[in-house]
């Protein structure tokens, strides 16, 4: 895994590893959910690992998440 041309492990921040933990997460509920198939999202304690920008962000990408909205423009 990799932000950008970099790998993660040794040079993402530790709230850049959450947000890329979660992308990949929010990802693979999209991918469920385009099959037909309605998935749990769980998320434990993710909110205390982030900063304020990346927390608004997760809300508004979960409170999509439930409506079947698209996340993908709020984590770019």
């Amino acid at each position: 895994m990799g932000i950008g041309d970099l790998p993660a492990k040794g040079y993402a921040s530790h709230g850049e590893s959450w947000s890329l933990a979660l992308a990949l997460k929010l990802g693979g509920f999209s991918l469920v959910r385009a099959d037909g198939i309605e998935p749990v999202l769980v998320l434990d304690d993710v909110f205390a690992e982030l900063d304020t920008s990346r927390r608004e962000r997760l809300a508004g990408a979960i409170a999509d998440a439930e409506t079947g909205a698209d996340h993908r423009r709020r984590w770019r």
